[in-house]
């Protein structure tokens, strides 16, 4: 049997990479915020908007939910405390034991926000320090294919656009016009 240098490389770097044992993740998940058990309704399993969600959607879902902190009592459903103070950063879903693209968390945060699951109580980004702080939401209730729940506002309007002054106002004034090269010719009789 034969080694390749590609082989040896593949070794090497297995040989470095320090898998993290159970214990260690669970340290590292109770550090971060993530409570030992969540609840999660039947309801929303079988809703449009989960069954819509990709297996990276769901596992950042899993995680918000994780993050609750929940009231159990025998017999009854159980209770969340912190609904709307719940700190989730790209720097931990991107480190270990996710280890998720940060293109990936992008995408499916930007997914939860339209489906309804989580929304934004305090936009963060100003500075280092300044996280932003999500809310668990239940407008996937509602959520069907064509209406999202952006934060985004659309059609914000700036400058002189909300008062039609200025280079923003157009004048449609272009007429149809037919080239020789782009009509259809017509069938010689």
């Amino acid at each position: 049997m034969s080694y390749t240098i590609k082989d040896e490389i593949h070794r090497k770097i297995d040989l470095k990479r320090n898998e993290l044992t159970r214990k260690q993740i669970k340290n590292q998940l109770s550090r971060n915020g993530y409570g030992k058990y969540t609840s999660i309704e039947t309801e929303m399993v079988v809703s449009k908007a989960f069954m819509t969600l990709s297996g990276t959607c769901k596992t950042v879902l899993l995680l918000f939910l994780l993050k609750r902190k929940l009231k159990f009592k025998k017999g009854q459903t159980p209770i969340c405390i912190n609904p709307d103070k719940i700190c989730m950063t790209y720097k931990e879903l991107t480190s270990a034991p996710f280890d998720l693209h940060p293109e990936q968390v992008r995408r499916s945060i930007k997914t939860l926000l339209e489906r309804g699951f989580i929304k934004i109580v305090h936009q963060g980004g100003a500075y280092q320090k300044d996280k932003t702080i999500y809310g668990v939401s239940d407008n996937w209730c509602m959520w069907e294919a064509g209406r999202d729940f952006s934060p985004k506002k659309k059609d914000v309007k700036r400058g002189y656009q909300g008062k039609g002054l200025g280079a923003v106002k157009t004048i449609s004034t272009h007429k149809k016009v037919s080239h020789t090269r782009t009509r259809k010719s017509e069938p010689k009789r």
